[in-house]
Protein backbone atom coordinates (compact mmCIF):
# COMPACT_ATOMS: atom_id res chain seq x y z
CA UNK A 1 0.00 0.00 0.00
CA UNK A 2 2.79 2.39 0.93
CA UNK A 3 4.67 1.60 -2.30
CA UNK A 4 1.53 2.24 -4.39
CA UNK A 5 0.99 5.59 -2.71
CA UNK A 6 4.63 6.49 -3.29
CA UNK A 7 4.41 5.72 -7.02
CA UNK A 8 1.08 7.52 -7.36
CA UNK A 9 2.57 10.54 -5.67
CA UNK A 10 5.59 10.60 -8.01
CA UNK A 11 3.35 10.20 -11.06
CA UNK A 12 1.12 13.03 -9.86
CA UNK A 13 4.19 15.20 -9.32
CA UNK A 14 5.31 14.59 -12.91
CA UNK A 15 1.86 15.44 -14.33
CA UNK A 16 1.35 18.47 -12.13
CA UNK A 17 4.10 20.45 -13.84
CA UNK A 18 3.85 21.75 -17.43
CA UNK A 19 5.95 19.83 -19.91
CA UNK A 20 7.98 21.89 -22.35
CA UNK A 21 9.84 21.21 -25.58
CA UNK A 22 12.09 24.24 -25.87
CA UNK A 23 13.37 25.50 -29.19
CA UNK A 24 17.01 25.21 -30.19
CA UNK A 25 19.38 27.12 -27.96
CA UNK A 26 17.72 25.94 -24.76
CA UNK A 27 17.04 22.39 -25.89
CA UNK A 28 20.32 20.94 -24.77
CA UNK A 29 19.50 19.61 -21.34
CA UNK A 30 20.77 16.13 -21.87
CA UNK A 31 22.26 12.97 -20.62
CA UNK A 32 25.71 11.64 -20.02
CA UNK A 33 26.84 8.04 -20.21
CA UNK A 34 24.10 6.87 -17.83
CA UNK A 35 21.77 6.60 -20.82
CA UNK A 36 23.76 4.73 -23.41
CA UNK A 37 21.46 1.82 -24.15
CA UNK A 38 21.20 1.12 -27.87
CA UNK A 39 17.81 0.76 -29.48
CA UNK A 40 19.09 -2.49 -30.98
CA UNK A 41 19.85 -3.85 -27.49
CA UNK A 42 16.38 -3.41 -25.98
CA UNK A 43 15.30 -6.69 -24.39
CA UNK A 44 12.67 -7.83 -21.92
CA UNK A 45 12.07 -11.02 -20.01
CA UNK A 46 8.93 -12.66 -21.39
CA UNK A 47 7.98 -14.50 -18.19
CA UNK A 48 8.31 -11.33 -16.13
CA UNK A 49 6.24 -9.38 -18.66
CA UNK A 50 3.43 -11.95 -18.71
CA UNK A 51 3.35 -12.02 -14.90
CA UNK A 52 3.25 -8.24 -14.73
CA UNK A 53 0.26 -8.14 -17.13
CA UNK A 54 -1.82 -9.67 -14.33
CA UNK A 55 -1.00 -6.83 -11.92
CA UNK A 56 -2.93 -3.53 -11.66
CA UNK A 57 -1.46 -0.79 -13.84
CA UNK A 58 -0.07 1.25 -10.94
CA UNK A 59 1.95 -1.76 -9.78
CA UNK A 60 3.49 -2.01 -13.24
CA UNK A 61 4.91 1.53 -13.10
CA UNK A 62 8.47 1.79 -11.80
CA UNK A 63 9.83 5.28 -11.09
CA UNK A 64 13.51 6.06 -11.57
CA UNK A 65 15.79 9.05 -11.85
CA UNK A 66 18.53 10.96 -10.13
CA UNK A 67 19.52 14.25 -8.55
CA UNK A 68 22.45 15.57 -10.58
CA UNK A 69 24.61 18.61 -9.86
CA UNK A 70 27.23 20.03 -12.18
CA UNK A 71 29.94 22.56 -11.39
CA UNK A 72 31.53 23.87 -14.59
CA UNK A 73 34.38 26.28 -15.26
CA UNK A 74 35.48 27.50 -18.70
CA UNK A 75 38.49 29.69 -19.39
CA UNK A 76 36.92 31.29 -22.48
CA UNK A 77 33.56 32.62 -23.64
CA UNK A 78 31.95 29.77 -25.56
CA UNK A 79 28.97 28.44 -27.44
CA UNK A 80 26.89 26.31 -25.09
CA UNK A 81 23.36 25.65 -23.88
CA UNK A 82 21.51 24.71 -20.70
CA UNK A 83 22.85 27.65 -18.71
CA UNK A 84 26.40 26.81 -19.77
CA UNK A 85 26.31 23.13 -18.74
CA UNK A 86 26.15 21.78 -22.31
CA UNK A 87 29.53 22.75 -23.72
CA UNK A 88 30.05 22.90 -27.49
CA UNK A 89 33.04 25.04 -28.53
CA UNK A 90 35.02 28.21 -27.71
CA UNK A 91 34.14 31.41 -29.56
CA UNK A 92 36.46 33.02 -32.08
CA UNK A 93 38.66 35.97 -31.22
CA UNK A 94 36.97 39.37 -30.96
CA UNK A 95 39.75 41.97 -30.83
CA UNK A 96 38.99 45.43 -29.45
CA UNK A 97 40.70 48.73 -30.30
CA UNK A 98 43.40 48.03 -27.70
CA UNK A 99 44.26 44.67 -29.22
CA UNK A 100 42.62 42.65 -26.46
CA UNK A 101 40.36 39.66 -27.08
CA UNK A 102 36.87 40.38 -25.74
CA UNK A 103 36.09 36.65 -25.56
CA UNK A 104 39.16 35.79 -23.46
CA UNK A 105 37.47 35.59 -20.06
CA UNK A 106 36.35 32.77 -17.81
CA UNK A 107 33.03 31.80 -16.28
CA UNK A 108 31.67 29.28 -13.77
CA UNK A 109 28.28 27.89 -12.71
CA UNK A 110 26.75 25.31 -10.39
CA UNK A 111 23.31 23.96 -11.31
CA UNK A 112 20.96 21.03 -10.68
CA UNK A 113 18.68 21.44 -13.71
CA UNK A 114 19.72 18.09 -15.22
CA UNK A 115 17.93 16.25 -12.41
CA UNK A 116 15.65 13.63 -13.97
CA UNK A 117 12.41 11.77 -13.26
CA UNK A 118 11.15 8.87 -15.36
CA UNK A 119 8.76 5.91 -15.35
CA UNK A 120 9.22 2.44 -16.82
CA UNK A 121 5.80 0.94 -17.57
CA UNK A 122 4.90 -2.69 -18.30
CA UNK A 123 1.93 -2.60 -20.69
CA UNK A 124 -0.56 -5.28 -21.64
CA UNK A 125 0.86 -7.60 -24.27
CA UNK A 126 -0.49 -7.07 -27.79
CA UNK A 127 -0.21 -9.13 -31.03
CA UNK A 128 1.91 -11.64 -29.15
CA UNK A 129 4.52 -9.01 -28.29
CA UNK A 130 5.85 -7.89 -24.92
CA UNK A 131 4.80 -4.25 -24.57
CA UNK A 132 6.59 -1.64 -22.48
CA UNK A 133 6.74 2.14 -22.35
CA UNK A 134 8.96 4.90 -21.02
CA UNK A 135 7.98 8.45 -20.03
CA UNK A 136 10.85 10.63 -18.87
CA UNK A 137 11.32 14.29 -18.03
CA UNK A 138 14.10 16.57 -16.92
CA UNK A 139 14.23 20.28 -16.15
CA UNK A 140 14.83 23.17 -18.50
CA UNK A 141 14.85 26.92 -18.24
CA UNK A 142 17.37 29.54 -17.25
CA UNK A 143 17.98 32.82 -15.55
CA UNK A 144 15.36 34.49 -17.76
CA UNK A 145 12.97 31.52 -18.11
CA UNK A 146 11.20 29.71 -15.24
CA UNK A 147 12.42 26.17 -14.70
CA UNK A 148 9.85 23.60 -15.83
CA UNK A 149 9.71 19.88 -16.45
CA UNK A 150 10.45 19.05 -20.09
CA UNK A 151 9.40 15.93 -21.95
CA UNK A 152 12.64 14.10 -22.67
CA UNK A 153 11.47 10.64 -23.73
CA UNK A 154 8.05 9.20 -24.46
CA UNK A 155 7.79 5.94 -26.38
CA UNK A 156 6.32 2.47 -26.36
CA UNK A 157 8.10 -0.67 -27.41
CA UNK A 158 6.77 -3.95 -28.83
CA UNK A 159 9.14 -6.91 -28.71
CA UNK A 160 8.75 -10.28 -30.38
CA UNK A 161 11.34 -13.04 -30.49
CA UNK A 162 13.22 -11.62 -33.47
CA UNK A 163 11.64 -8.21 -34.06
CA UNK A 164 11.25 -5.01 -32.11
CA UNK A 165 9.13 -1.93 -32.92
CA UNK A 166 9.69 1.36 -31.08
CA UNK A 167 7.43 4.38 -31.59
CA UNK A 168 7.84 7.74 -29.91
CA UNK A 169 10.54 10.16 -28.81
CA UNK A 170 13.94 8.88 -27.72
CA UNK A 171 17.59 9.03 -28.79
CA UNK A 172 18.33 9.29 -32.50
CA UNK A 173 19.76 5.90 -33.64
CA UNK A 174 23.02 7.59 -34.69
CA UNK A 175 23.40 8.78 -31.09
CA UNK A 176 22.32 5.66 -29.22
CA UNK A 177 24.23 3.06 -31.25
CA UNK A 178 27.35 3.97 -29.26
CA UNK A 179 28.14 6.76 -26.80
CA UNK A 180 31.52 7.69 -25.30
CA UNK A 181 32.38 7.46 -21.61
CA UNK A 182 32.41 11.10 -20.52
CA UNK A 183 30.99 12.94 -17.52
CA UNK A 184 30.00 16.14 -19.33
CA UNK A 185 26.41 16.85 -20.25
CA UNK A 186 27.29 17.08 -23.96
CA UNK A 187 27.90 13.29 -24.20
CA UNK A 188 30.77 13.92 -26.61
CA UNK A 189 28.91 16.38 -28.87
CA UNK A 190 29.53 17.81 -31.40
CA UNK A 191 31.86 14.90 -32.25
CA UNK A 192 29.23 12.33 -31.31
CA UNK A 193 25.74 12.81 -32.84
CA UNK A 194 23.37 14.31 -30.30
CA UNK A 195 19.61 14.28 -30.79
CA UNK A 196 16.44 12.94 -29.25
CA UNK A 197 13.58 12.92 -31.70
CA UNK A 198 10.29 11.33 -32.73
CA UNK A 199 10.69 8.07 -34.63
CA UNK A 200 9.35 4.70 -35.65
CA UNK A 201 12.20 2.22 -35.48
CA UNK A 202 12.37 -1.48 -36.32
CA UNK A 203 15.16 -3.64 -34.91
CA UNK A 204 15.80 -7.24 -35.89
CA UNK A 205 17.61 -9.79 -33.72
CA UNK A 206 18.95 -12.76 -35.70
CA UNK A 207 21.68 -14.37 -33.64
CA UNK A 208 24.69 -12.08 -33.69
CA UNK A 209 23.25 -9.94 -36.51
CA UNK A 210 20.93 -7.00 -35.79
CA UNK A 211 19.63 -4.74 -38.59
CA UNK A 212 17.90 -1.43 -37.75
CA UNK A 213 15.61 0.71 -39.92
CA UNK A 214 13.75 3.85 -38.95
CA UNK A 215 11.56 6.74 -40.01
CA UNK A 216 12.60 9.84 -38.08
CA UNK A 217 10.83 13.18 -37.65
CA UNK A 218 12.47 16.35 -36.37
CA UNK A 219 10.91 17.75 -33.22
CA UNK A 220 13.49 19.13 -30.78
CA UNK A 221 16.86 19.07 -32.53
CA UNK A 222 16.23 20.63 -35.91
CA UNK A 223 17.86 21.83 -39.13
CA UNK A 224 18.96 25.43 -39.78
CA UNK A 225 17.62 27.51 -42.62
CA UNK A 226 16.67 31.00 -43.84
CA UNK A 227 14.37 31.54 -40.84
CA UNK A 228 16.73 30.11 -38.23
CA UNK A 229 16.72 26.66 -36.69
CA UNK A 230 13.33 25.02 -37.15
CA UNK A 231 11.62 21.70 -37.85
CA UNK A 232 9.64 23.40 -40.66
CA UNK A 233 12.26 22.68 -43.36
CA UNK A 234 12.02 18.92 -42.77
CA UNK A 235 8.24 19.01 -42.27
CA UNK A 236 7.61 20.88 -45.52
CA UNK A 237 9.72 18.43 -47.48
CA UNK A 238 7.04 15.79 -46.73
CA UNK A 239 9.83 13.18 -46.65
CA UNK A 240 10.75 11.55 -43.32
CA UNK A 241 14.38 11.19 -42.37
CA UNK A 242 15.46 7.65 -43.26
CA UNK A 243 17.91 5.57 -41.23
CA UNK A 244 19.30 2.06 -41.70
CA UNK A 245 22.17 0.19 -40.09
CA UNK A 246 23.63 -3.29 -39.69
CA UNK A 247 25.20 -4.38 -36.41
CA UNK A 248 27.16 -7.46 -35.34
CA UNK A 249 27.45 -8.53 -31.69
CA UNK A 250 30.13 -10.89 -30.36
CA UNK A 251 31.20 -11.78 -26.85
CA UNK A 252 33.65 -8.89 -26.39
CA UNK A 253 33.30 -7.03 -29.67
CA UNK A 254 30.57 -5.06 -31.41
CA UNK A 255 30.68 -3.21 -34.69
CA UNK A 256 28.14 -1.53 -36.90
CA UNK A 257 27.66 0.70 -39.93
CA UNK A 258 24.73 2.83 -41.04
CA UNK A 259 23.39 5.56 -43.27
CA UNK A 260 21.02 8.45 -42.60
CA UNK A 261 19.20 10.36 -45.37
CA UNK A 262 17.68 13.79 -44.69
CA UNK A 263 15.51 15.94 -46.96
CA UNK A 264 14.77 19.62 -46.30
CA UNK A 265 12.85 22.31 -48.14
CA UNK A 266 14.42 25.68 -47.26
CA UNK A 267 12.08 27.99 -49.24
CA UNK A 268 8.42 28.08 -50.23
CA UNK A 269 8.65 31.27 -52.31
CA UNK A 270 11.37 32.74 -54.53
CA UNK A 271 12.56 36.36 -54.26
CA UNK A 272 10.24 37.19 -57.19
CA UNK A 273 7.23 35.81 -55.35
CA UNK A 274 6.91 32.53 -57.24
CA UNK A 275 6.25 29.17 -55.60
CA UNK A 276 9.23 26.82 -55.34
CA UNK A 277 9.34 23.13 -54.43
CA UNK A 278 13.13 22.79 -54.62
CA UNK A 279 14.51 20.41 -51.94
CA UNK A 280 17.91 19.28 -50.70
CA UNK A 281 18.60 15.63 -49.90
CA UNK A 282 21.83 14.71 -48.11
CA UNK A 283 23.35 11.58 -46.59
CA UNK A 284 25.45 10.77 -43.54
CA UNK A 285 27.46 7.56 -43.14
CA UNK A 286 28.73 6.16 -39.86
CA UNK A 287 30.68 3.24 -38.50
CA UNK A 288 31.51 2.25 -34.94
CA UNK A 289 33.25 -0.39 -32.82
CA UNK A 290 33.08 -1.33 -29.15
CA UNK A 291 35.63 -3.68 -27.59
CA UNK A 292 35.71 -4.89 -23.98
CA UNK A 293 38.54 -6.93 -22.50
CA UNK A 294 39.11 -7.37 -18.80
CA UNK A 295 38.97 -3.97 -17.14
CA UNK A 296 39.40 -2.03 -20.41
CA UNK A 297 36.67 -0.73 -22.73
CA UNK A 298 37.51 0.82 -26.09
CA UNK A 299 34.93 2.67 -28.19
CA UNK A 300 35.21 4.53 -31.50
CA UNK A 301 32.83 6.11 -33.99
CA UNK A 302 33.40 7.77 -37.36
CA UNK A 303 30.95 9.88 -39.37
CA UNK A 304 31.06 11.51 -42.79
CA UNK A 305 28.04 13.49 -43.87
CA UNK A 306 26.44 16.57 -45.34
CA UNK A 307 24.04 18.86 -43.48
CA UNK A 308 24.50 17.17 -40.09
CA UNK A 309 23.25 20.12 -38.01
CA UNK A 310 20.14 18.19 -36.90
CA UNK A 311 22.40 15.78 -34.98
CA UNK A 312 24.45 18.67 -33.56
CA UNK A 313 27.15 18.67 -36.21
CA UNK A 314 28.91 22.00 -36.85
CA UNK A 315 27.59 21.79 -40.38
CA UNK A 316 24.61 22.61 -42.58
CA UNK A 317 24.10 23.70 -46.16
CA UNK A 318 24.39 26.70 -48.47
CA UNK A 319 22.34 28.22 -51.25
CA UNK A 320 22.90 30.18 -54.43
CA UNK A 321 20.26 32.16 -56.30
CA UNK A 322 20.00 32.44 -60.08
CA UNK A 323 18.19 35.68 -60.90
CA UNK A 324 17.36 35.05 -64.59
CA UNK A 325 15.63 31.76 -63.79
CA UNK A 326 14.40 32.89 -60.35
CA UNK A 327 15.60 29.62 -58.82
CA UNK A 328 17.69 28.36 -55.91
CA UNK A 329 20.41 25.73 -55.85
CA UNK A 330 21.35 24.04 -52.57
CA UNK A 331 24.64 22.46 -51.53
CA UNK A 332 25.28 20.33 -48.46
CA UNK A 333 28.36 21.25 -46.40
CA UNK A 334 30.43 18.14 -45.77
CA UNK A 335 31.93 17.28 -42.42
CA UNK A 336 33.89 14.37 -41.00
CA UNK A 337 34.01 13.60 -37.30
CA UNK A 338 35.59 10.88 -35.24
CA UNK A 339 36.04 10.06 -31.59
CA UNK A 340 37.66 7.39 -29.45
CA UNK A 341 37.29 6.69 -25.76
CA UNK A 342 39.11 4.32 -23.43
CA UNK A 343 37.86 3.41 -19.96
CA UNK A 344 39.73 1.49 -17.28
CA UNK A 345 37.93 0.07 -14.24
CA UNK A 346 40.48 0.52 -11.50
CA UNK A 347 38.31 -1.34 -8.98
CA UNK A 348 34.62 -1.57 -8.06
CA UNK A 349 34.58 2.10 -7.01
CA UNK A 350 36.92 3.92 -9.40
CA UNK A 351 36.94 4.35 -13.18
CA UNK A 352 39.28 6.41 -15.36
CA UNK A 353 38.45 7.46 -18.94
CA UNK A 354 40.02 9.31 -21.83
CA UNK A 355 38.05 10.79 -24.76
CA UNK A 356 39.58 12.20 -27.96
CA UNK A 357 37.49 13.85 -30.69
CA UNK A 358 38.22 15.57 -34.00
CA UNK A 359 36.12 17.34 -36.63
CA UNK A 360 36.98 18.67 -40.10
CA UNK A 361 34.92 20.97 -42.33
CA UNK A 362 35.23 19.79 -45.94
CA UNK A 363 33.03 22.47 -47.50
CA UNK A 364 30.70 21.98 -50.44
CA UNK A 365 31.66 18.90 -52.44
CA UNK A 366 29.83 20.01 -55.61
CA UNK A 367 32.22 21.31 -58.28
CA UNK A 368 29.71 23.96 -59.40
CA UNK A 369 29.13 25.33 -55.88
CA UNK A 370 29.67 29.08 -55.61
CA UNK A 371 28.37 30.80 -52.50
CA UNK A 372 28.30 34.56 -52.92
CA UNK A 373 28.08 35.43 -49.22
CA UNK A 374 28.29 33.76 -45.80
CA UNK A 375 24.70 34.95 -45.38
CA UNK A 376 23.75 32.15 -47.78
CA UNK A 377 25.16 29.53 -45.39
CA UNK A 378 22.85 27.91 -42.84
CA UNK A 379 24.78 26.05 -40.15
CA UNK A 380 24.73 25.16 -36.48
CA UNK A 381 27.53 26.86 -34.59
CA UNK A 382 29.86 29.18 -36.49
CA UNK A 383 30.40 29.39 -40.24
CA UNK A 384 34.16 30.04 -40.26
CA UNK A 385 35.19 26.80 -38.52
CA UNK A 386 37.84 24.74 -40.30
CA UNK A 387 38.44 22.05 -37.69
CA UNK A 388 38.02 21.24 -34.03
CA UNK A 389 39.78 18.95 -31.56
CA UNK A 390 39.05 17.84 -28.01
CA UNK A 391 40.79 15.76 -25.36
CA UNK A 392 38.94 14.83 -22.17
CA UNK A 393 40.42 12.80 -19.31
CA UNK A 394 38.08 12.04 -16.39
CA UNK A 395 37.85 10.00 -13.23
CA UNK A 396 34.65 8.73 -11.63
CA UNK A 397 33.99 7.42 -8.12
CA UNK A 398 30.96 5.14 -7.63
CA UNK A 399 29.64 4.11 -4.22
CA UNK A 400 26.22 2.48 -4.50
CA UNK A 401 23.88 5.13 -5.93
CA UNK A 402 26.35 7.97 -5.38
CA UNK A 403 28.53 9.14 -8.31
CA UNK A 404 31.30 11.72 -7.90
CA UNK A 405 33.56 12.70 -10.77
CA UNK A 406 35.90 15.30 -12.18
CA UNK A 407 36.75 15.93 -15.84
CA UNK A 408 39.14 18.18 -17.73
CA UNK A 409 38.07 19.21 -21.23
CA UNK A 410 40.46 20.95 -23.65
CA UNK A 411 38.72 22.08 -26.85
CA UNK A 412 40.62 23.77 -29.69
CA UNK A 413 38.89 25.32 -32.73
CA UNK A 414 40.65 26.54 -35.87
CA UNK A 415 38.80 29.57 -37.25
CA UNK A 416 39.62 31.31 -40.52
CA UNK A 417 38.39 32.94 -43.74
CA UNK A 418 35.39 31.51 -45.60
CA UNK A 419 35.74 30.81 -49.31
CA UNK A 420 33.03 30.47 -51.99
CA UNK A 421 32.95 26.68 -51.61
CA UNK A 422 32.37 27.04 -47.83
CA UNK A 423 35.86 25.79 -47.02
CA UNK A 424 37.95 27.72 -44.51
CA UNK A 425 41.61 28.76 -44.86
CA UNK A 426 44.13 31.13 -43.23
CA UNK A 427 43.28 29.69 -39.86
CA UNK A 428 44.15 30.56 -36.29
CA UNK A 429 43.32 28.54 -33.18
CA UNK A 430 41.51 29.31 -29.93
CA UNK A 431 41.52 27.08 -26.86
CA UNK A 432 39.14 26.59 -23.97
CA UNK A 433 40.19 24.82 -20.79
CA UNK A 434 37.14 23.43 -19.03
CA UNK A 435 36.66 21.72 -15.67
CA UNK A 436 33.51 19.75 -14.82
CA UNK A 437 32.68 18.31 -11.40
CA UNK A 438 29.80 15.85 -11.20
CA UNK A 439 27.77 15.09 -8.06
CA UNK A 440 24.93 12.66 -8.72
CA UNK A 441 22.66 10.43 -6.67
CA UNK A 442 20.48 7.80 -8.41
CA UNK A 443 17.14 6.62 -7.12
Amino acid sequence: MTKNLFMCGLLSLGLAFPFSAYAEGSDTVSDNNSDTESISNIAFDKNTSEANNKLPLMQRITPYGFIRNYFCYDSRESYYGSEGLFYVMPKDENIDSNGKDLNAYGSMRFLSITTRLGFNIDLDNVWGADATAVVEADFNGGSDIPYVLRLRKAYFNLKWEHNNILAGKTWHPMSSCLMPDVLSLNTGAPFNPFSRTAQITWTGKYGKFSPVAGLIFQSQFNSPGPDGISSSYARKSCVPELYASANMYFENFTFGAGVDILTVKPHDVTPMGNKTDKKLTTSTFLGYINYVTGKFTFKAKYLYGLNTAHIFGISGYAQSYNSPSDSYSYYGIAQSTSWESVTYKINKNWRASLFVGTMKNKGCINDDAYIASPDDMFVRGYKNVDSMHRITPSILYINGNLNLGIEYQATTVNYGDIYSDCKVSNTHSVLNNGITILMKYNF
